[in-house]
């Protein structure tokens, strides 16, 4: 298999570790963690910080697994970054990953994940 065709086949990884309140001092080597797995299962991993990475829905669909990482405080999501997020969490075929306080983070969104616990 050549590495175009890996690449256009891999599963797709949006990690996002927004801390606008605690900060976990153990977030950048979750981060390199995550990355450390994409490279040997063959996944792309973007990383982010930045809410923007919500305000576009067709590249937002573009991922397979969003994935809350050490999140916490106010994610600063704008109604159609929520949006956006609801409509990608809708989808039967993506996913969802909360990696330690991401539960406690979804608290203060409109968006409702019934299933995180």
């Amino acid at each position: 298999m050549s590495d175009a065709s890996l690449e256009k086949d891999a599963t797709k990884l949006l990690v996002f570790y927004r801390q606008s309140e605690y900060v976990h001092e153990s977030t950048g080597r979750m981060v390199e963690t995550l990355q450390e797995l994409g490279e040997l299962n063959h996944w792309c991993v973007e990383t982010s910080e930045d809410s923007a990475v919500f305000s576009d829905l067709e590249t937002l669909m573009a991922f397979d697994v969003v994935v809350f990482a050490h999140t916490s405080g106010d994610l600063l999501l704008d109604e159609p970054q929520q949006r956006n997020l609801q409509q990608f969490l809708s989808n039967h075929k993506k996913g969802f990953m909360g990696i330690h306080s991401a539960a406690a983070t979804m608290m203060g969104l409109s968006v409702r994940l019934n299933h995180l616990g």
